[in-house]
């Protein structure tokens, strides 16, 4: 690594007001996200589902009260999970673009010099990646936080059908006892 470091294509990439504007955006701009508060919040609302901690005495005692609560915090934490998944989504799109567009931009203007430090072009390829690194680490914890909400996405649509589930059940439980 320490060879690439000392490359005259890196140092003139470096000046670049272009690569410049870029990185400034990753430190204050439209890519200053922090996936890790994302993470954390999807963790946190997975664990903290009321639902999770419901046991059979206190259903069958405060049915309605509970089954009420759980599909309304199940549709809150749901929105909040899309809304997360939504707002990741489109920085990775905006991102995917500009990261194509940079990549073109720096192989078209460095070509020459590319060309002589490095003779392959999967060598070029991984020159002009190592420019890039920071935008392609942020992609890929992006793509992670847009997993995990799919995750806890489907494990809330899973909950929504087990409390239809269990309302219906108890709605057949307390027709019996009135027929009885």
């Amino acid at each position: 690594m320490a060879v690439v470091k000392r490359s005259n294509f890196l140092r003139m990439v470096d000046k670049n007001k272009r690569i410049i504007r870029l990185r400034s955006m990753l430190e204050t701009g439209i890519y200053a996200i922090d996936t890790n508060r994302f993470l954390r919040e999807l963790e946190s609302l997975h664990e903290t589902r009321d639902f999770r901690a419901y046991e059979l005495n206190d259903v069958l005692q405060n049915s309605q009260r509970m089954m009420i609560k759980a599909s309304l915090q199940n549709s809150a934490y749901r929105s909040r999970a899309v809304a997360i998944k939504m707002r990741c989504f489109r920085i990775f799109k905006l991102l995917e673009e500009h990261l194509a567009r940079t990549t073109s931009y720096i192989m078209t203007k460095y070509a020459d010099m590319l060309r002589m430090e490095y003779t392959t072009i999967k060598g070029r390829e991984q020159a002009v990646k190592y420019v890039l690194e920071d935008f392609y680490t942020l992609q890929h914890k992006l793509k992670t936080v847009m997993d995990m909400s799919d995750m806890l996405i489907g494990d809330l649509d899973s909950t929504a059908w087990s409390i239809k589930a269990t309302v219906d059940m108890l709605q057949m439980s307390f027709q019996k006892e009135r027929n009885i």
